[in-house]
């Protein structure tokens, strides 16, 4: 936490980010939830230069089993994660914008693309059974109560392409 709260070398954030996707999971669930941990990541993800290794540490974060004490920890998570990705993703993403951005874009999008898919299955691998719960708590906190569903539906084609992308990308190399 000090280096990525007081430095701006962006290759230096980048190695510290690095290191922390690789020992997340060895790291005590209160210290990643009761400190600033998944708040400095949250706030670094919709930030270009380093997006894709805070998104493999929230990847990281996102598929630990937890205690279920940490269960209300998982939902705000998953809402700060949804509202951040909604600040990157255009306002009604389809299957065919985000296949469309994984086969045209440049190498780091691609690779965005990926660890989407990987946070994803990750998180839903660990967290499936409360989905219902977390995907309408989230709807309910990123817009206003007519673009629930709407948020719902945009959520759920952003996992399939996502998914559907990263598959078609495993199978074509």
């Amino acid at each position: 936490m000090f280096v990525l709260g007081n430095t701006r070398k962006t290759e230096l954030i980048k190695a510290t980010l690095t290191a922390l996707a690789a020992y997340l999971s060895w790291i005590p669930p209160g210290y990643i939830f009761g400190g600033q941990l998944v708040q400095a990541l949250l706030a670094m993800f919709p930030q270009a230069p380093f997006r894709n290794v805070a998104l493999q540490c929230l990847t990281e974060i996102g598929q630990l089993q937890m205690p279920a004490e940490f269960d209300s920890h998982f939902a705000s998570f998953y809402r700060a994660f949804t509202t951040q990705l909604v600040q990157i993703l255009p306002p009604n993403p389809n299957v065919l914008f985000i296949q469309q951005a994984y086969e045209t874009g440049t190498d780091e999008q691609q690779v965005f693309v990926q660890n989407l898919g990987m946070f994803y299955t990750g998180f839903f691998k660990v967290c499936l059974q409360h989905f219902d719960d977390l995907a309408w708590s989230c709807a309910v906190t990123v817009g206003q109560p007519e673009r629930q569903l709407l948020w719902l539906s945009s959520c759920r084609i952003i996992c399939e392409a996502v998914m559907l992308t990263s598959k078609s990308a495993l199978v074509n190399h």
